[in-house]
């Protein structure tokens, strides 16, 4: 039962969070969002938008009431990895070319005073991205 009670309270703050990156990513960073929660059987894209020269942006949000920097690290190289495979994915679905312009965005997302703060190019995608 503890499970999940976390697990509800996780995705609440999880919510909350990309709503908070959302409205930040769309009116200060100038991002059009094109997919919300982007689900596929390897996972889930947080967000997919697209810069205004038309780079697609792929972005990982995480949501703290606490810590900042453990928002940051949780970005480690088994999660680059995998976001790139989901982005691979994506564009593969989505009928654009592997030479589609693309960056890998971070946003960590205070909840405890709603700030929030946007890494673009949060890491570089494997030569063979």
């Amino acid at each position: 039962m503890f499970e999940r009670l976390f697990s509800r309270s996780s995705k609440s703050k999880g919510r909350q969070g990309e709503r908070l990156a959302e409205s930040y990513l769309t009116q200060k960073a100038g991002l059009t969002i094109l997919n919300r929660n982007w689900r596929c059987r390897s996972g889930e894209l947080d967000f997919v938008a697209q810069a205004k020269n038309g780079t697609v942006v792929f972005i990982e949000v995480k949501s703290r009431t606490s810590d900042q920097e453990g928002a940051w690290q949780a970005v480690n190289k088994t999660k680059q990895a995998r976001l790139q495979r989901l982005a691979q994915t994506y564009l593969h679905f989505r009928g654009r070319s592997m030479e589609t312009p693309c960056r890998f965005d971070a946003v960590a997302v205070d909840l405890s005073n709603g700030s929030v703060e946007h890494l673009e190019n949060a890491f570089i995608a494997e030569s063979d991205f």
